[in-house]
């Protein structure tokens, strides 16, 4: 079975080749998306493939393991939401290489999981900044399906978040920004904190 996985992964990654887009590969390059290759096949035909395997929580793994722009992003998709352990995916987050995979692979994956909130928690309290936009990704998600979350754990996100969109990059402050003003939609009561924040901890300087 093993072999068969591998045997797949190598046909899947000299498929590449037939849907490659040079344009988009040095759009990508110049905008510093660094992969050890990257064919610049687009998402929509990524799906199509992705759909052609199905899920399989084998292939995935395989797919992750390769420094594939493509591979990784089919690996994505073609995960079993319920399958996938916690400790799998901080793993995953921990190897992430780019803010691009980390915002496709919370929208693909991610934010499907059953232990999204525990890994949500995780990642916004990691160092990198990878991590902590996935995890803002994820309860952006998360308050959007109007998941169940304390007084507690609200106060304990939004002085997070504050920090974040006080100190991250551009990507992490979008991603911050964006999970405070839908938080605001579920729990209005907090939308004048919520304003305080963007209004006191934004950057001098974009």
């Amino acid at each position: 079975m093993e072999q068969q996985v591998k045997d797949k992964v190598k046909a899947i990654k000299q498929s590449f080749r037939l849907h490659m887009n040079g344009v988009a590969f040095h759009s990508m390059k110049n905008k510093g998306l660094d992969y050890k290759l990257n064919w610049g096949v687009g998402l929509p035909q990524l799906k199509e493939m992705a759909a052609d395997y199905g899920k399989n929580h084998a292939l995935a793994s395989e797919l992750w393991k390769e420094n594939v722009r493509e591979c990784k992003i089919l690996a994505t998709l073609i995960m079993p939401h319920e399958q996938m352990t916690e400790q799998e995916a901080m793993a995953w987050i921990d190897e992430m290489p780019t803010i691009e995979m980390a915002e496709i692979a919370s929208m693909n994956l991610f934010q499907h999981l059953s232990c999204a909130k525990s890994v949500a928690w995780n990642c916004i309290e990691g160092e990198k900044e990878t991590e902590q936009l996935i995890g803002y990704h994820i309860l952006s998600a998360m308050f959007r399906r109007r998941v169940s979350m304390g007084n507690e754990e609200v106060d304990i996100y939004i002085k997070r978040a504050a920090v974040a969109f006080r100190n991250g990059g551009y990507a992490l402050r979008h991603a911050v920004m964006n999970s405070l003003v839908i938080l605001c939609d579920v729990m209005p009561e907090r939308e004048q904190t919520v304003n305080d924040i963007l209004e006191s901890h934004r950057p001098e300087a974009d």
